[in-house]
């Protein structure tokens, strides 16, 4: 795996000379250019975090009350039903990680993570594990202190008009998935995406690729 994240692991920017038709689409970008779910294995914790700020940090805080809408703090986030294995993962999120959103559209547009915690992380991007010509159910460790960029919005939207829509509207639904990330704390590495095993974990929906492939099935359906 480690070779994998070598790949793309770094604050190297790739630069990607936009055409007008991606840079008129960019210029409209949603409210909240993410939105992030706390889960303990299949379970839904607390509400969904939006993403105004281009940079956030999601830590293991248990005062929301400090939050100025730069930090998604989980340590006060209760589950009745919190198991053994999530009370372990979650004593790893530490300081967790940053997420931001680079946006320069006639050059790059691009998110990236970085662990900024004492532990590990692991990510499961589709986006990313194509651009790598990986298993698109890959895993890629996170050690502390790295970065990777898991999306990038030039490629995306290239394979959304070279490939995807030329496919028709079944293709369409599967390219939605790329638009979901998971990022786990404190599990052990496996080779394969599999939420069953994920007790600490985070799903982060992407707005701006999202809102692109919602409005080409849009006009689809129409035809």
């Amino acid at each position: 795996m480690t070779s994998i994240v070598n790949m793309d692991i770094d604050m190297n920017i790739p630069i990607h000379y936009a055409d007008d038709v991606f840079y008129q689409q960019i210029l409209n970008p949603p409210t909240y250019w993410c939105e992030i779910q706390y889960c303990e294995s299949q379970q839904l914790i607390g509400e969904p975090f939006k993403a105004l700020p281009l940079n956030i940090v999601v830590n293991s805080l248990d005062e929301p009350g400090v939050t100025d809408g730069h930090y998604f703090t989980l340590g006060a986030l209760a589950n009745s039903k919190r198991s053994e294995a999530s009370i372990i993962a979650r004593q790893k999120i530490g300081n967790g990680i940053s997420l931001e959103y680079f946006n320069e559209p006639r050059y790059c547009s691009i998110y990236y993570i970085t662990n900024i915690s004492d532990s590990t992380v692991h990510v499961h991007s589709k986006n990313y594990n194509r651009r790598c010509k990986v298993s698109a159910e890959a895993v890629i460790p996170l050690e502390k202190g790295m970065s990777m960029v898991f999306f990038n919005n030039h490629e995306f939207w290239d394979q959304l008009i070279n490939r995807e829509i030329p496919r028709g509207i079944n293709a369409l639904h599967e390219y939605k998935n790329e638009c979901w990330v998971q990022i786990s704390f404190g599990c052990a590495p496996c080779n394969v995406y599999k939420q069953a095993l994920r007790h600490c974990w985070l799903n982060v929906r992407l707005n701006q690729p999202l809102k692109w492939v919602d409005q080409q099935m849009k006009l689809m359906s129409q035809q």
